[in-house]
This record gives structure tokens, sequence and C-alpha cells, in this order.
């Protein structure tokens, strides 16, 4: 009995809590982010620290909600940003 063996293409997996068309995050997404990222466990109050000194990348989104574009958040998550978490 022979059996066959197929070999097939695995495509790139995208993370599950970043959909591809998707340009900004809320907290809850960085939230999640940084920790699948590089495992930083970062409370929301940290967060809004971080917005508020302004060493974080974010936008006031619609109704004055915080949101963080996700480019600009994985760059400041490489170094190419000014990062300090404390």
């Amino acid at each position: 009995m022979k059996q066959e063996m197929t070999i097939t293409k695995q495509e790139p997996q995208v993370a599950p809590f970043l959909r591809p068309e998707q340009k900004y995050m809320t907290i809850e997404g960085v939230r999640t982010f940084m920790q699948k990222m590089c495992g930083y466990s970062l409370s929301k109050s940290r967060i809004y620290a971080l917005t508020m000194n302004d060493e974080i990348p974010h936008r006031k989104g619609p109704g004055g909600r915080l949101i963080f574009p996700i480019d600009e958040i994985v760059k400041w998550i490489e170094g190419d940003e000014k990062k300090e978490v404390v």
C-alpha cells in the first residue's frame, strides 16, 4: 500500500487580533497587541499615562475617543519612535 504525500504551500498567517484592513486600534487592541508582539503587559491606566505624556503614538477619534495608528505603534515598538515603558 503506497501512501501519497502532498505538500501544500501555507499562506502567511495574520495575527487574530489584527485585521489587515484596520488602520487604528483601541486601547484594548493596543493592550493585546503589545502582549502578543513583545510580551509587555500594560494596564489601561499605563496606556493613558503614556498618551498624556505623548510617549505613545495616538490620535483622538470620533467623540474624543483614543485611537492608535497600527503602523506607528509597530514603529514605536521596534524602536524607530521614542519609547519608554516602565
